[in-house]
């Protein structure tokens, strides 16, 4: 009768691979928006210099509807970087958060898949002692039937 290994914890070690999976699908996610983000907060820093520069030439022109035109969508554009770095920075947060969550799954699925090494090993042992013993009784009764 061959003998099979069974980890009593693998539906636990399964929970946990799954559970582990679905931290790091939500660090990703929070990832992205990051990087969204960074790319309007980008953006919109680009907008501001663009306006400040056409603010300048409008001032050397003389064009005095222009500058107060550019003098009045300036701050809009100031308000909307400042939005973005707030989100940026509640973002970089919630990063955090979910990477400390995505650690501790990690680390509770090493935990269970390293006892599942120590228990296999201990079988293995298991095994090779029975194999010894049926070996060992073989020998013992060849020596007898010799004798």
């Amino acid at each position: 009768m061959p003998l099979r290994f069974r980890f009593r914890l693998e539906a636990i070690l399964r929970l946990k691979e799954n559970e582990e999976k679905q931290a790091m699908d939500e660090l990703l996610k929070i990832r992205g928006k990051i990087m969204e983000i960074q790319t309007r907060l980008k953006k919109a820093q680009e907008e501001l210099k663009v306006s400040l520069k056409n603010r300048e030439n409008a001032i050397e022109k003389g064009l005095l509807k222009e500058e107060e035109l550019w003098r009045r969508y300036i701050p809009i554009i100031e308000k909307n970087i400042a939005k973005l770095e707030k989100l940026l920075d509640e973002a970089r947060k919630e990063e955090e958060k979910a990477l400390q969550i995505y650690l501790e799954k990690k680390r509770e699925r090493q935990s269970l898949e390293k006892l599942k090494e120590r228990k296999f090993m201990e079988f293995l042992k298991e095994i090779d002692l029975q194999e010894r013993k049926v070996i060992d009784e073989v020998a013992e009764r060849k020596h007898w039937w010799k004798s």
